[in-house]
Formats: structure tokens, sequence, C-alpha cells
């Protein structure tokens, strides 16, 4: 996932398969959806921008969320249930390792 701080920087960056997290989505960043795997933003309603372009590109997307870019940290990892409107922090989980002495 990435928190948006600087947008511009985000037009220069490889966004594939990311979760943006953003305040709002400015016609600027509109390019960039087509690269990311969620989007989770403070403003906006069911008819919002942010809504509707995502929608189109089948994105999964809530919005409206008063406070995403506040309570997510950057790096962190979210499930996304952009039809129910949620968005859940997760635990990232050791990776597991095989066995001493297997590869």
């Amino acid at each position: 996932m990435r928190v948006l701080r600087d947008p511009a920087a985000l037009l220069t960056q490889d966004l594939r398969g990311l979760v943006l997290v953003c305040p709002t989505l400015t016609p600027a960043l509109a390019p960039v959806l087509a690269q990311l795997s969620g989007l989770v933003t403070d403003h906006g309603g069911r008819l919002s921008h942010a809504a509707l372009l995502a929608r189109e590109q089948g994105l999964p997307a809530v919005v409206g969320t008063g406070s995403a870019t506040q309570s997510l940290r950057e790096g962190e990892w979210v499930w996304l249930d952009g039809v129910r409107g949620l968005v859940v922090p997760l635990e990232r989980q050791a990776q597991p390792t095989a066995p001493e002495g297997e590869l």
C-alpha cells in the first residue's frame, strides 16, 4: 500500500499491485489508476470522481473514509473490500521457511 504524501511523485513511480491511499483523487492522478490494485480515499462518495473512475476500471475502491491517510501507514498490508466499503489493516505474517537442510 502506498499512502499519498506528494501527488507529483506518484506520476514517476511504479505503482503496479499497490493500494493507493490519498485524501481525494485529483484529475492529475487519474492516469495512475490502471496500475493500482486498489484505491482508498478520505473524501468522496458513491458518485464521486474517484468512485466512478475506479468502477469503470474494475478497481476495488473505498471512498469517503474520513481518515485513512492518518490511520494507515506507508507499507502496511490491508484487505480491501470495495463492495462492502471495508479497509482492514493486516499483520504481515512471517514468510514460511523450509526445514533445515531442505531447499
